[in-house]
Order: C-alpha cells, then structure tokens, then sequence
C-alpha cells in the first residue's frame, strides 16, 4: 500500500514539474539569464508627468520640437495632439482627398515634420499632407507593396517588403522620381525561412542620415546610409546570433507560419540622433530573475561608434507594462496601456557619452565583481 502512495506521489511530482517546464518553454518570458552583463549608470532616468489618453489603442505617430501627436488603430483617420509637457491635448480629424475611391485595409499615420503621411501597404497607397492643414492627397507611383514606411526626405522612403521572386523579406527605397523603386535583396541575412528569421524594426536618424534595421530574434542590427548602402553590422550585447524560431508549412494555402514560441532578443526599439534605445527581452547575468516580470530593460547603443552604451529600467505603470516608446531629443514618452509617460533621460550621459568609461558613474547592480570585469574590459 505504502508503495502505491509513494508511485501516486512521485508520479503526481513528475508530471507537475513536467507541465511547469512546458508552460515555461512556450511562455515568452526568459528561462535563464545568458552570459552577459549589462551596466547601469546612477540616475538614467527621471519621471516628469504622464497623462491619461483614455483608450490603449493609441500609437506614438512622430513628434515635433514642441508636439507629439499619437495616432490611433481603431480610428485611423485620427490625431491625438499634445504638447511636449503632456499638459495640453487636442483632438484632430485627418482628411484624404477621395479617400472613398480607395480600398484602405490598414491605414497608419507617420508625422515627419512638416509633412504627415497616411500609408497602407497592402492597398498599396501612400497619402501626403501637411501638419498645418492635415489634409492629404494620394502619392503617385505608390504601387509597391509593403509592410513599414520611412519617411528619408519629401520625395524618398524606405519600406520593408516581402520580394515577389524570392517570397523573403528585403528592404527598398521608393522615390516620388525614376527609378521609383529600388530593391536591395541582400541585406538582410536569411538563417531559417527568410521571412520570419529576418523580422525587424527599421527606422531612421535624420541627425545621422542613417538608417538602422535591427533584427527580433538575433542580436544583430545594421547600419546604412540614406541609400541603403551598408555603412556596418554590429551586435547587441546578448550571445544570441541564432534566430531561434522554427517555421511549419501550411499546405492548403501555400505559406509558413511560426511554430510554438520564438525566442524573442529585441522586443521593440526607437533612434534619436546616434542613439539605438531597445527594449531587449533577454536577462543578464547581472539582472535580478524576475526583472521583467515589472519592468522592461532599456539598451542603448552608439550609433556612430556601433558600441553598446549603458542600460536602464523602465518600470510597470498603473499595472501595466511598458507598450511603445519614442525618444525625442532627451525626452522619452511611453505608453502604458491608456496613459501616456513622458521621462527625462540623464544628459550628462547623452551629451557626453565618454563620461561612462569613468568608474565613479558606472555601478553594476551593486556587484563590485562585475564592475571590476567591466573596467578590466575596457
């Protein structure tokens, strides 16, 4: 009988450890911490003031030297306008000239000072307008399609696309002037499939005239010129040069999806003038475990050096964690489910970015062994 018990018991252990390691394997949070350290300088960041923007289906749109206007999923056709302090709103109605003549899918609105742009790249349609009359007229030669749009100048834009030869993904530049459209094939390195193994994040520093396409599941981002000539490739600081995702074919429609749950390296990410910010989702071995459990950890990299900097938390706020983020200048606002978080970063370590190769601003979650690692390093 005894033995019945303890078989029942060990049995019930076994599968209970069994379950919570599966629950572990496709859950989207870290299982270990990796082989790194990341460094965290006193005083990165200061809360300044937030708002409540009452819906959680806003996205940050762009900004100006004085606004920042917030665009909104379920009502594309919509601006939420406010001022730098977040202490002024107003609310705006986008126009587009014929807009019934076109069958819009996914519209979403880019502010690039003084033009705004309303882009669907399944249609495809790229509309443009001013800021100062918010109306906007239809783009010609806009017949690409694409999956992000990048303002470089008034007449050029790079996209994210998928080839029609090679059914991967690439990046292009698209001109209002011939050749209109050039597409770049080999930039991005294909690893698995070449659609879900180079997903990324592209965007552009007007300050550097540089483009940056960092990847999701690799810690690899790449640094081009405004011709999408590739100036280098550099590393974030995670071991992870792998994308670790596997892809299953779907027969009946002649596709690949992702099956179970890709490690994700680089969550999301912004550029401001030469610095990279990344909500990375991988710990360090310097980082508490259950870090990202309430907050998200912020990396920053040069840009001109292509070296990694320092990094920051950004805590949960009202229960939430951190949603999209943009830094203008020396300002990061955030959104956290329906409200809206402006931060000030620390300009001495902007401004001045060799002032961290100084041991009196650097401290490693309190660990003196890892910062004496990190000076050893340098």
């Amino acid at each position: 009988m005894r033995n019945k018990i303890f078989i029942l018991v060990t049995g019930s252990l076994l599968f209970s450890t069994t379950v919570i390691l599966i629950l572990y394997a496709f859950s989207d949070k870290p299982i270990r911490q990796y082989d790194f350290i990341r460094f965290y300088p006193p005083q990165p960041i200061t809360l300044l003031s937030s708002i409540d923007i009452q819906y959680n289906s806003y996205y940050i749109a762009g900004g100006t030297a004085n606004h920042l206007f917030l665009g909104n999923f379920t009502a594309p056709l919509h601006l939420l306008v406010t001022n730098k302090t977040l202490t002024d709103t107003q609310h705006v109605q986008l126009k587009i000239k014929e807009l019934e003549k076109y069958k819009l899918r996914s519209l979403m609105v880019t502010v690039d000072s003084p033009y705004f742009y309303c882009t669907d790249g399944a249609a495809p349609a790229i509309f443009k307008g001013t800021i100062d009359k918010f109306e906007a007229n239809k783009l010609k030669d806009d017949k690409a399609y694409f999956e992000t749009f990048i303002p470089l100048s008034q007449s050029s834009f790079a996209l994210t696309m998928i080839s029609s030869a090679s059914k991967e993904n690439i990046l292009a530049r698209q001109t209002t002037y011939p050749p209109y459209l050039q597409q770049f094939n080999t930039i991005l390195e294909k690893q698995v499939d070449g659609i879900f193994c180079t997903e990324g994040m592209l965007h552009y520093s007007r300050e550097l005239a540089g483009l940056v396409y960092l990847y999701h599941y690799r810690n690899q981002y790449i640094y081009m010129d405004s011709s999408l000539n590739v100036k280098y490739k550099s590393n974030t600081i995670d071991p992870i040069s792998q994308a670790q995702i596997k892809v299953g074919e779907i027969k009946s429609s002649n596709s690949v999806r992702i099956t179970g749950t890709p490690l994700t390296v680089n969550r999301q990410s912004c550029v401001t003038g030469r610095w990279l910010f990344i909500d990375a989702n991988l710990l360090a071995k310097n980082d508490p475990p259950d870090i990202l459990d309430h907050s998200s950890v912020i990396d920053l990299y040069d840009l001109k050096e292509g070296t990694y900097q320092f990094s920051f938390h950004l805590p949960e706020q009202q229960g939430a964690k951190i949603g999209k983020f943009r830094v203008f200048g020396d300002k990061l606002f955030a959104l956290y489910d329906r409200f809206l978080f402006m931060y000030q970063i620390n300009t001495k370590y902007l401004d001045n970015p060799q002032e961290l190769r100084k041991g009196n601003l650097v401290s490693i979650g309190g660990n003196n062994q890892l910062s004496k690692l990190y000076h050893e390093q340098l």
